[in-house]
């Protein structure tokens, strides 16, 4: 017997959670999937991936919902196990066509993430106040 793997697609705007599957519609926890993701890459650092845009649905829903720091999940679902691929946030979209909607994502955490320089003055000299709210990947951060 040969193993399914389908990779699930999420990506979260102000309302709702937009869910895609690589291999079918699948409903998975409660959760439904809908056919059409193909994923073209995918690393650590990195998730390029295609939706569709069947009479320019996928057109209207990232008008609505732009893409643009908005949390982004991939997992990978095989013989009904769900484990976390990529988390990120949406970087832009890259192409719109009739057919597909080409967005990619960027990782917000590891090692690339952070600076090569200290965060400190001469160089950096602006400290935000604390108390500052941050408006991030549809996340409020309060700055200590």
């Amino acid at each position: 017997m040969k193993t399914r793997v389908n990779y699930l697609f999420e990506l979260d705007t102000l309302d709702t959670t937009i869910r895609f599957s690589s291999n079918g519609s699948v409903t998975y926890q409660g959760k439904t999937y809908l056919d059409g993701l193909s994923v073209q890459s995918v690393s650590a650092a990195e998730l390029r991936c295609s939706l569709p845009n069947h009479k320019h649905q996928g057109a209207a829903l990232f008008l609505n919902h732009p893409v643009r720091e908005k949390a982004v999940r991939l997992y990978v679902l095989i013989d009904d196990v769900k484990t976390l691929k990529f988390s990120g946030i949406g970087d832009s979209l890259i192409r719109l066509t009739n057919a597909r909607a080409d967005i990619r994502a960027v990782a917000i955490f590891g090692e690339s993430q952070f600076p090569s320089v200290q965060i400190a003055p001469p160089v950096f000299n602006h400290i935000t106040p604390a108390g500052t709210i941050i408006k991030f990947a549809g996340q409020e951060i309060e700055v200590e």
